[in-house]
């Protein structure tokens, strides 16, 4: 059974301080736990002011530590508490306002403090909108910009189309409007079948436009030539590792790698 008793130690504050504390807005509990922690550590041992440290708040309101750095940080804007110096392994030194005129009575807690990041997230509801990820938001703003109409309507043209924007967008060349309407001006001309085969082409390869549909040869040889002219060495290397697995490549291509006939 709790005895507490007066000899025992006890924390003096003035009346009409404590009045001022009691009529005053706290926005919730715990900005005001942490005034009292701070008038326990300073009044309860004869001092207007002391230097605190996270870990005794913490024990004193059994509050986390964000909750106490947030609303100690709240208490000062809103001149409570006043904040000092900070000593290493020791903690800030804090000073209690006894000019409650001056403590500020209107502005809200999160204008004074930024808001604290949520660690769980709400889950999606039954026809909630998606979470705005960056590539939902780049559809979204190209979107705004302009509705596109496309050439073929058919589901398939439209899946395709749309993985060749996330490419472009993964390569982090993003497609503006213009670009759309562009790139749409030339696979409109073709077959939808055609037009898709394009499309797949220039995602495979991850080009940023599209070209006329090339056999596998031509494909072959625009390669070599991209890898010879970026790094020769690794460009030999690699097609000579190519030629293991199929050694007619050799002689039909070596002079784009700058071999010569073995």
């Amino acid at each position: 059974m709790a005895n507490p008793q007066k000899e025992n130690g006890y924390t003096p504050i003035a009346n009409e301080l404590l009045e001022a504390i009691l009529v005053y807005d706290f926005p919730s509990a715990s900005p005001l736990k942490i005034l009292l922690a701070v008038y326990r550590k300073c009044y309860g041992y004869s001092k207007s002011d002391d230097h605190l440290s996270l870990t005794q708040i913490e024990k004193l309101t059994n509050l986390s530590r964000p909750t106490v750095v947030h609303w100690l940080e709240w208490l000062v804007k809103s001149l409570l508490l006043v904040k000092g110096v900070l000593l290493p392994n020791i903690g800030y030194h804090y000073t209690i306002n006894k000019d409650y005129d001056a403590w500020n009575k209107v502005v809200k807690p999160l204008l004074l403090v930024k808001p604290r990041r949520l660690v769980v997230k709400p889950p999606l509801l039954l026809g909630s909108k998606p979470p705005l990820t960056h590539i939902n938001k780049y559809k979204t703003n190209i979107h705004k910009q302009g509705v596109l109409i496309l050439p073929f309507q058919s589901d398939q043209f439209k899946k395709t189309w749309l993985e060749f924007k996330e490419m472009r967008f993964k390569i982090k060349k993003p497609l503006t409007h213009r670009a759309e309407e562009m790139i749409l001006a030339k696979v409109e001309k073709e077959t939808p079948e055609t037009a898709i085969k394009i499309l797949e082409q220039s995602i495979e390869h991850c080009w940023q436009t599209v070209y006329p549909l090339k056999d596998n040869g031509d494909l072959i040889a625009e390669d070599l030539k991209r890898q010879y002219a970026e790094n020769p060495e690794k460009a030999q290397w690699d097609f000579m590792k190519r030629c293991q697995k199929d050694e007619s490549l050799y002689a039909k291509y070596m002079h784009l790698v700058g071999l010569k006939l073995l």
